[in-house]
């Protein structure tokens, strides 16, 4: 599975499990399901033991994937400003040259 894509993992799979003449729902393609999520959903998946069928771990899997994309947007609204043109990108940033006091001083000490 890539993510994001749940919807299109569940379609091939189930695709693939017909013409293997396979019986979606039972355990052994359960198990072919849960081995083909990443692990994040699998995780989701697992974690509460509320999915027993096929069709219960299908929707929890597409309601693990929706949660990790609203999070992903919720944080990606959060640390980047909107529209804001004093706002300068990490990416632009230039650092200054360190301040180094003993050159300072003797620069400023040799001039005079």
């Amino acid at each position: 599975m890539k993510f994001p894509y749940i919807d299109e993992y569940v379609a091939d799979f189930e695709k693939f499990i017909r013409k293997a003449h396979y019986t979606i729902g039972n355990e052994a393609t359960n198990q072919l399901f849960l081995k083909g999520l990443i692990r994040l959903v699998l995780i989701n998946v697992m974690q509460y033991l509320t999915a027993n069928t096929y069709e219960q771990m299908v929707q929890k899997a597409v309601e693990s994937i929706r949660s990790q994309l609203t999070i992903s947007n919720i944080l990606q609204n959060t640390t980047r400003p909107h529209n804001n043109n004093n706002y300068r990108s990490q990416d632009s940033y230039v650092p200054r040259t360190p301040f180094n006091p003993q050159r300072n001083f003797q620069n400023s000490y040799s001039q005079n």
